[in-house]
């Protein structure tokens, strides 16, 4: 491609920090990249500053979602778990925090593993494929999913994967203003 055209390649699985940066020096717009995300920074500590009366210290949370058909992931450290883990938001389980440690984007795993993996809030997200879809509704009704303590408290969230499992910076800044609701803070 190269050899036709100037090309670029980018790391998707890099933090938005470095995925905004680079885009920045490549556009020749250092400045404002670093405004923007100096910008955005603020805002999501504001966020996660406001949501503290509805967290417990050091309350973990864990993504789940079904793909392939019938496979399911844990998330690692991609898509809408960049989002949620943060300094003055959730913390990663232990066993999240594995993967995270091993830049692993997601792991799949084993039904009887979600227990394992499961945080103090649970979002599930919502896949778009009819097998995908299949295996969360029954995940949802199972006695498996109603034995998890996140599902017993109130604090598991099933969420449109399409729309929200994305580390994008608009879909990150979108989920700023999302994200409260869906916690249970009024708007």
């Amino acid at each position: 491609m190269s050899t036709i055209a100037p090309t670029v390649t980018h790391n998707s699985w890099a933090t938005l920090e470095e995925r905004i940066t680079i885009l920045g020096k490549w556009l020749g717009k250092s400045q404002e990249a670093e405004d923007w995300l100096t910008h955005f920074n603020r805002k999501e500590e504001m966020m996660w500053q406001q949501l503290q009366s509805l967290l417990k210290r050091n309350e973990t949370a864990s993504v789940f979602i079904f793909d392939r058909g019938r496979r399911l992931y844990v998330m690692g450290y991609t898509g809408l778990p960049t989002s949620l883990y943060h300094s003055s938001g959730f913390q990663p389980g232990e066993l999240v925090k594995k993967i995270i440690d091993a830049e692993q984007g997601y792991k799949e795993i084993t039904l009887d593993l979600i227990p394992d993996y499961a945080g103090d809030r649970i979002f599930l997200l919502l896949p778009e494929n009819p097998l995908s879809k299949l295996a969360t509704m029954e995940l949802m009704e199972s006695p498996l999913w109603h034995s998890l303590p996140a599902v017993k408290n109130g604090h598991a969230y099933l969420v449109d994967a399409v729309k929200w499992n994305s580390s994008d910076a608009f879909t990150r800044e979108k989920l700023m203003g999302v994200l409260p609701r869906l916690l249970g803070q009024s708007p």
